[in-house]
C-alpha cells in the first residue's frame, strides 16, 4: 500500500488535505480555516493519527450557510498511518489556515518478515 492508500482510508469529518512523500518523511497538509495552535489537538494511537480542531468562535447553527464560503466549524479526523511512520517524532504547525504535519519515516523500518 502507498501513503495515499493509507490516508484515503480516513474516518471523520470531510477535510481538504494533501500529502507529499519525500525520502525521509511524509508532509500532510490540512485546511483549518481560522484555527490557531490552541484550537488543534493531535495524538497518535498505534498506527492512527487523530486530529481535532475546535471552532475558533461559536456560530449559532441556524446562521450557517456553507454555500457562502468557508465556515469554521472545527473537525475530527483519523488517518491510518503506514507502519514506516515514526509516530514518536511527528511534528505539526499551523500557519494561515493550513495545518502542516511532518510524519518522519523510521529509518530502521523494514517490511521483511522472518520465516521460522
Amino acid at each position: 500500500m502507498t501513503i495515499y492508500d493509507y490516508l484515503n482510508a480516513y474516518t471523520g469529518t470531510d477535510v481538504d488535505y494533501d500529502v507529499v512523500e519525500l525520502e525521509n518523511e511524509y508532509n500532510l497538509n490540512l485546511v483549518a480555516p481560522g484555527a490557531s495552535k490552541e484550537d488543534i489537538t493531535l495524538k497518535t494511537e498505534g498506527n492512527k493519527l487523530l486530529i481535532t480542531s475546535k471552532p475558533s468562535y461559536e456560530i449559532p447553527i441556524d446562521n450557517i450557510r456553507k454555500d457562502l464560503g468557508i465556515v469554521d466549524l472545527g473537525f475530527n479526523i483519523t488517518f491510518k498511518l503506514p507502519e514506516s511512520v515514526n509516530t514518536s517524532k511527528v511534528k505539526a504547525s499551523v500557519t494561515n489556515g493550513i495545518l502542516s504535519i511532518i510524519l518522519p519515516k523510521d529509518k530502521n523500518y523494514t517490511s521483511t518478515i522472518k520465516v521460522d
